[in-house]
C-alpha cells in the first residue's frame, strides 16, 4: 500500500475563425457525428472495439488528495504489482520543465525526463433523461476517475438559454448536468487537477463564454495551481476566439495566464497539413491565443505534427478510443505528447509507459 499524488503545464496567446486557412476547409462541415473520419468525433461513450468506454473499476491508483488514506493498487500482494507500484512511485514528480511546468499536480515523468498527463475521455454521463440523474451519475464517474488516478477529467459543455450544461452534443437538449452544480462538487474542487473542458457550443457568443468563465472562476479555478484548459474542434474554433477575447478583459488580467486554449483536429484536417519537413503546419497559430493542439494517433502524420507542435512551443495531446490499443498507444506516444486521452483502464496505459 502506498500514497500517490500527481499534476500538468503552461503557455498563453489568441484565435480567429479563419485559423489554419485552407487546411481546415478540408473538413469545413465536420460535425461530431463523423465516426467514419475520426473516432473522437462520433464516439457514443462505447469503445470502438466493443468494450465499455472509460472503465473505472474501484481504485487502480489512489485518490490524489494530499491527506488521502493509502489505497492498494491493482491486485495487491503480487510481486508484479509491487514492482509496478514502485516504478510508478519513483516516476511521479512535480513538472519542472516542458508544457506542464508550474502545475501543482505531480505527473508521470517519462524516460527522457518529460511529463505526461493521462486523461479520462468523456468523464461524465449525459443520457439518463433528466439533469439531476445525469449530475449524480457524472459525479460518480468523476470520483471514480479521481480514485483511478487520471490526471485530466474531460467534460464536454454547451449552452442553452443562458445556462451551461454537460453534454456531448449541442442539439438543444437541457437534460445534461448543470455545469455550475458539477463545478461546485468536491469531485472537481478538491485535489489538484486542472479543469479540462471541451466546448461543444455551435453558436457561441461573447456573453455566453463570459458566463462560463465566471462559473469557472467562482468555483476556484483559473488561479495559480488551478489551471483551466478550454478546448474545441477546429470547426468550432469560434469558441476559442471568443474565450480569448473574454480573457483579455482588464478585470481578468490576473486569471488569464491560468487559462489555456487547445484546438482539436479531426483526423482528415490533421492529415491535410502534410509531412513536408520544410513546412510550418502550425504557423498560423503564432500570435494567436492557442497553447495546445490535440491529434488522433491514427492519422498518418501524427508523429510529424507532434514534433512540429513542440517546435512551436505548443502543448500536445493525442486521443485514442480503442481500449484494446491503450498499451500500444501509451507506449508509442508518451515521449511525444504532453497528454494522452483514452477510454479504458489506466493500468493498461501505464503498462505501456512502463514497458520497454
Amino acid at each position: 500500500m502506498h500514497t500517490m499524488r500527481r499534476p500538468l503545464h503552461s503557455l498563453a496567446r489568441h484565435v480567429s475563425a479563419g485559423i489554419l486557412g485552407a487546411a481546415l476547409s478540408t473538413c469545413g462541415a465536420c460535425a461530431d457525428d463523423q465516426s467514419g473520419i475520426d473516432p473522437y468525433s462520433g464516439d457514443t461513450g462505447v469503445g470502438r472495439d466493443g468494450g465499455d468506454a472509460t472503465v473505472l473499476p474501484d481504485p487502480i491508483l489512489p485518490n490524489d488528495d494530499r491527506d488521502a488514506a493509502p489505497v492498494d493498487a491493482l491486485d495487491a500482494g503480487s510481486e508484479d504489482d509491487a514492482g509496478w507500484e514502485a516504478w510508478v512511485d519513483e516516476r511521479v514528480a512535480l513538472p519542472t520543465r516542458g508544457y506542464w511546468t508550474g502545475l501543482k499536480r505531480e505527473l508521470l515523468a517519462t524516460a527522457t525526463d518529460g511529463f505526461v498527463a493521462l486523461a479520462c475521455h468523456n468523464c461524465y454521463v449525459d443520457d439518463l433523461g433528466d439533469s439531476g440523474a445525469n449530475l449524480a451519475a457524472t459525479l460518480d464517474r468523476l470520483r471514480a476517475a479521481r480514485r483511478a488516478g487520471f490526471d485530466l477529467l474531460e467534460v464536454d459543455v454547451k449552452e442553452e438559454g443562458g445556462v451551461w450544461f454537460v453534454d456531448h452534443n449541442d442539439a438543444g437538449t437541457t437534460t445534461g448536468a448543470l455545469v455550475d452544480a458539477m463545478l461546485f462538487d468536491g469531485s472537481l474542487m478538491l485535489g489538484n487537477r486542472p479543469l479540462f473542458l471541451e466546448i461543444k457550443e455551435t453558436l457561441p457568443t461573447a456573453e455566453s463564454l463570459r458566463a462560463l468563465v465566471d462559473l469557472i472562476l467562482a468555483s476556484g479555478f483559473g488561479v495559480e495551481g488551478r489551471e483551466v484548459i478550454l478546448r474545441s474542434f477546429e470547426n468550432r474554433v469560434t469558441n476559442l476566439d471568443l474565450a480569448s477575447q473574454v480573457l483579455a478583459a482588464p478585470d481578468l488580467a490576473a486569471n488569464a495566464p491560468h487559462f489555456r486554449l487547445h484546438i482539436i483536429f479531426h483526423r482528415a484536417n490533421a492529415e491535410a497539413l502534410g509531412v513536408d519537413a520544410s513546412s510550418d503546419p502550425f504557423g498560423d497559430l503564432v500570435g494567436l491565443h492557442i497553447q495546445g493542439v490535440e491529434l488522433n494517433p491514427e492519422a498518418t502524420n501524427t508523429v510529424f505534427l507532434l514534433q512540429k507542435a513542440r517546435e512551436r512551443g505548443l502543448g500536445t495531446n493525442v486521443f485514442n478510443f480503442f481500449p484494446s490499443r491503450n498499451t500500444m498507444v501509451c507506449a508509442e506516444f508518451n515521449e511525444l505528447s504532453d497528454a494522452i486521452t483514452f477510454d479504458g483502464e489506466i493500468g493498461d496505459c501505464l503498462a505501456g509507459i512502463a514497458g520497454p
